[in-house]
């Protein structure tokens, strides 16, 4: 679930969501660590933008795909509304941020029993058996958002990757978590992390 976590964002929480977004107060939006100052053309872009995926988003039925929709935003888009800081993500009900196992067992206790090219992953499900969070490989939306943190692209066309093993960096997906506030959010990361940390060192 870990790489395409996003896609199970709920329909309905993903039309409040859209539905609640304005560019009106956007002064800047970093992308790739350089802040891009939000010119009225630049504004504009990102209202037209944002009118075009809200229109699809509100059309959308049970079973539809939103990433059908991608192709409509920027990155400048994905970083004014998506991103919430340096590290995590939110859209809908869905939550994910980057992590970094503290140490190479509790790497290895994730990879456990997958292919030595893969990134396993940790799931966890409520008494009902309804998904609450995963760890593991990051999802395509996260690396979307934060692509110019781990790729440099050259004049040439050529890419640069910033890090060596970019893959260190796991995350952590959180479903269902449209009702909690951002610090709610932040203590149910802490506690799952918590958890899987303690079961790490037996």
């Amino acid at each position: 679930m870990s790489l395409y976590g996003h896609t199970y964002i709920n329909i309905n929480s993903l039309k409040r969501w859209v539905n609640s977004l304005s560019v009106d107060e956007i002064q800047s939006v970093d992308v790739g660590g350089y802040n891009l100052e939000i010119k009225d053309e630049t504004k504009e872009l990102l209202e037209l933008q944002l009118q075009g995926f809200s229109e699809c988003i509100n059309r959308m039925h049970e079973g539809d795909d939103w990433r059908k929709y991608e192709g409509i935003i920027s990155h400048a888009f994905y970083n004014a509304f998506i991103r919430l800081d340096n590290s995590s993500i939110r859209m809908g009900d869905f939550y994910e941020c980057l992590i970094e196992p503290s140490n190479l067992k509790t790497y290895k206790k994730i990879i456990k029993g997958f292919d030595y090219l893969d990134i396993g992953a940790i799931h966890m499900k409520d008494s009902a058996g309804n998904a609450v969070a995963s760890i593991g490989e990051k999802s395509d939306l996260i690396w979307e958002v934060f692509y110019g943190y781990f790729v440099n692209e050259n004049e040439d066309g050529s890419i640069d990757h910033v890090y060596s093993n970019h893959e260190k960096y796991l995350s952590i997906q959180l479903f269902n978590v449209e009702a909690l506030s951002k610090e709610e959010i932040v203590a149910r990361v802490d506690e799952i992390l918590l958890h899987v940390s303690m079961v790490s060192v037996q």
